[in-house]
């Protein structure tokens, strides 16, 4: 394995310009985008998921010995995320929204895919994964779908790893755990921003939604149960 080449801390502003060139506002801090969060709120999120994938030291070190190997993948992960979002009509529709928006999306996804393995896993790395959620509310990509290509980039990642360490399993084995974990991270604060972000345009607190909703479940869960 090749000596692991540090990405410089532009990586993650560049990340932000392409999420933002996708819907045409500007996402760096402080410009036309309100904080859905408090910076406060944002690190507390990102610590807890830390903890609850066990993410550590030694996960940092994995994904950053692994960018000079997954960075000569993006392209090719590029090509096989969007191959695989054409074969429905619903996200083909969106990609082809407007002009050049597929070489675009496919620009993003290279930056947001050499980000995983940029090392530069602080409040900054957090505020950017939450930026995705709110694209893709703004771009109305349905969480489903989201969620379901998160699947897809571990399994091209599995893929890659088995043919980069010719399917040595005990070298495979801590660096696809790093990166389920980060991937984990990811989805975890990109959803949260999704939802808040959907929440927020109802004028709505998440106090009363939650109230809503665990009388709404409840009363569906006790219909489900008397129905057996």
């Amino acid at each position: 394995m090749k000596n692991p080449r540090f990405f410089k801390a532009g990586s993650v502003n560049k990340l932000s310009h392409c999420l933002g060139n996708l819907i045409n506002i500007d996402l760096q801090p402080s410009k036309n985008i309100r904080p859905m969060m408090t910076q406060t709120e944002k690190q507390k999120l990102f610590e807890e998921t830390k903890i609850l994938t066990g993410f550590c030291a030694e996960d940092e070190a994995n994904l950053i010995a692994l960018s000079p190997i997954m960075k000569q993948h993006g392209n090719r992960l590029a090509e096989f995320f969007y191959d695989r979002l054409n074969r429905l009509e619903t996200t083909k529709a969106i990609i082809e929204a407007k002009p050049g928006r597929s070489a675009s999306l496919k620009v993003t996804l290279i930056a947001w895919f050499n980000n995983l393995f940029a090392g530069n896993y602080d409040l900054n790395y957090a505020t950017n994964m939450m930026r995705i959620g709110q694209v893709h509310v703004a771009a109305q990509v349905d969480q489903r779908y989201v969620l379901s290509m998160y699947g897809m980039v571990f399994q091209f990642i599995i893929s890659a790893l088995e043919s980069e360490f010719d399917g040595k399993v005990a070298e495979i084995e801590p660096l696809q755990n790093s990166v389920a974990k980060i991937l984990s991270i990811d989805m975890a604060m990109m959803m949260e921003s999704y939802f808040v972000e959907l929440l927020d345009s109802t004028g709505w607190s998440m106090t009363l939604l939650k109230k809503m909703a665990t009388v709404s479940v409840s009363k569906k869960l006790k219909t489900a149960d008397n129905g057996k």
